[in-house]
């Protein structure tokens, strides 16, 4: 839903935020209206979104990880507080049920699901 999303949405000017702030914004939002999911998880997912090979790190990457973290813990809260969050979460629920659905006819066909679409 992510990728679909992104490359159909426009986002006005007055949000504050650079490209990669608007992308999470929408990472954020349909987190919410697609898994409904609450702070905590969100807050995961970003953490993997800025640590991507956390679970393989080398010492000296946990070492240069522990510094980091606290800067990244703040920009995670502010991305959770961010006013278009809610705006975004509220028009993507209307939404959530169609991808709701392609997930239901995917699984019940997985080797098919390439013809049917």
């Amino acid at each position: 839903m992510h990728r679909v999303v992104r490359q159909n949405i426009i986002l006005d000017g007055d949000s504050g935020l650079d490209q990669a702030g608007q992308d999470i914004q929408v990472y954020i939002a349909v987190l919410k209206s697609l898994i409904k999911a609450d702070e905590l998880t969100v807050n995961y997912f970003l953490f993997k979104y800025y640590f991507p090979d956390w679970q393989n790190l080398t010492l000296s990457q946990v070492e240069k990880l522990a510094v980091q973290i606290w800067q990244t813990k703040y920009l995670i809260q502010a991305h959770n507080i961010h006013h278009l969050n809610e705006k975004l979460t509220h028009e993507f629920k209307k939404y959530a049920v169609t991808f709701w659905i392609l997930q239901d006819i995917i699984s019940q066909n997985p080797q098919q699901f390439q013809n049917i679409f």
